[in-house]
């Protein structure tokens, strides 16, 4: 509606929106802790109740590291599957793509919110986590073999080029929801499970997001350029989906906290 050079006027004017409203909530802000101040400082909570410590620490940073690799690969992989496989080869199909891994991302990331807190065994639950998105994830290209049909056919009578875009779009939200919701959660969990104390928080996240764009990179190159070339799509997808299956069951088979007969009866049924 607006063409490229108008968008980029939107989006500069809506940073700098923001950077007013940031302002003005500062200045909101200020002033109530000006007003209370006669009732004692307020203190927020300095720490962060973690079981993250010593070598635990260091291989939680790089089972993120792996996990970063492995969520980048599928993506990649996701890419070319719905994109050799549709009719519609333009820019908006991949770009509804890309949505549709955000939003599945930023809901498992809200999800996150509501309970990451509450959680007294983490890494327990990060276990479970990368055990389920490796499964899920081969269950779902299972599922893309039925689904295969939506998108590679061509515009249906009756129905409008938008209405076939957002109808793909369904059928890749079904197959990508649960898989990539459960990695939206893996980034506040281990934030959780990393930070120590307040005043440290922003130097740890900004090592995890380091992380993740590391994993990222190195996916981004790796699989495209080497990996799939000389093994095909396929073997990739499953060869990640063991990756994460594979972290799982290093989790349970190495973390103490765990109770030996659920660390047995979930490595053994993942495997």
């Amino acid at each position: 509606s607006l063409g490229i050079p108008h968008s980029l006027l939107v989006a500069a004017s809506s940073s700098l929106l923001m950077s007013l409203v940031s302002a003005v909530l500062f200045y909101n802000e200020k002033r109530r802790h000006i007003l209370s101040s006669d009732r004692g400082k307020m203190h927020p909570s300095d720490e962060f109740v973690t079981i993250a410590a010593g070598k635990w620490k260091r291989r939680l940073l790089r089972i993120f590291l792996i996990g970063s690799f492995a969520s980048m690969t599928y993506k990649i992989i996701w890419t070319r599957l719905m994109l050799e496989s549709s009719a519609n080869k333009t820019v908006y199909f991949y770009s509804l793509l890309s949505v549709c891994f955000v939003i599945c991302l930023a809901i498992g990331s809200f999800a996150a919110s509501r309970f990451t807190d509450k959680i007294k065994k983490p890494f327990f639950m990060l276990a479970n986590l990368e055990i389920l998105i490796g499964i899920l994830s081969l269950l779902s290209l299972v599922l893309f073999n039925g689904t295969t049909p939506f998108p590679s056919g061509h515009t249906a009578a009756g129905i409008s080029w938008m209405g076939n875009i957002f109808r793909n779009a369904g059928v890749m939200l079904g197959l990508l929801f649960i898989p990539v919701c459960l990695t939206g959660i893996v980034f506040p969990l281990v934030t959780r499970m990393y930070a120590e104390d307040i005043k440290t928080l922003g130097s740890k996240i900004g090592n995890l997001g380091a992380l993740d764009i590391t994993g990222a990179l190195a996916a981004s190159f790796i699989i495209t350029f080497i990996i799939i070339p000389l093994a095909g799509v396929h073997v990739v997808f499953l060869g990640t989906a063991l990756v994460n299956v594979g972290i799982g069951v290093f989790i349970m088979l190495r973390y103490r906290r765990i109770r030996n007969s659920t660390r047995a009866i979930i490595s053994l049924v993942s495997i």
